[in-house]
Formats: structure tokens, sequence, C-alpha cells
């Protein structure tokens, strides 16, 4: 028994000490981050002034304009979209799904979602699954 004793003791008295240097690693890396904060705050200034937008970035969203522009002027040419939408659905025996609504129209899928939705208000069509409308009868 007095053995016992004397191992527990001397593994806390090795646990302390380890707590011990634990604490003073931390306290020291505590502080190695405080000076890099401090550091960063004194150079951000400089490299803060100057904002660059890559040119890439720039010409991607010239080019990604027009394809929208074309697909809205086909589906105008065609009449309302809802209208488009509405003659595709009704014209579909079995149901029409709505990427295959996408391709007819030319339309983007926030278009044709938002017109499937105000169909949907008006009663005019129903859904028999996810992404499949019919004409209501």
């Amino acid at each position: 028994m007095k053995e016992l004793i004397k191992h527990l003791t001397s593994i806390s008295e090795a646990l302390s000490a380890l707590t011990a240097k634990v604490e003073k690693m931390a306290e020291a890396f505590e502080k190695e981050a405080v000076q890099a904060k401090s550091a960063k705050k004194k150079a951000a200034p400089k490299t803060a002034k100057k904002k660059i937008i890559p040119q890439k970035k720039v010409a991607a969203k010239k080019k990604a304009a027009p394809k929208k522009a074309e697909q809205t002027a086909k589906a105008r040419e065609s009449g309302s979209m809802l209208d488009t939408i509405y003659e595709l659905i009704s014209s579909g025996d079995e149901g029409t799904m709505v990427a295959e609504i996408r391709e007819k129209s030319g339309l983007t899928s926030r278009q044709v979602n938002n017109a499937i939705y105000k169909l949907k208000q008006k009663g005019k069509i129903d859904a028999i699954s996810k992404g499949v409308y019919v004409k209501k009868e």
C-alpha cells in the first residue's frame, strides 16, 4: 500500500511539472501570436490600398452577358414566357420535364422555374412528380 502511494505521488508531481511546462509554452505562443498580429496591422495598410481586379474575370463577365440576352430574345420572339412554357407543357401527353422546357424554350433555369411557379399559382398546371408537369384538366 505504501508503494502504491509513492507511485501515485510521483505521478502527481510529474503531471504538475508537465502542466507548468505546457502553461509556459502556451504563454509564449500567445505572445508570438500577438506580435504577429501587430506586425500584420502595421504592414496591412500598405497592401490594402491597392485593389486589382484581374482582367480575365472582367472579360469572362462580358462574354457571359450576350448568352443570356440571346436566350431571352429567343423567348420573346415566340410570345410571353408563360405562354411559351404553358404551350410546351400542354403539348406533352405524359408530362414535360423542366430540362426539356429549358432546351426547347431557350430560357434560363431561373426563368423556367419562375414561370412554372406562376402557372401553378394560376392553377393552369400540376406537378405529377418532381420536375415533371402536366396541363391541369
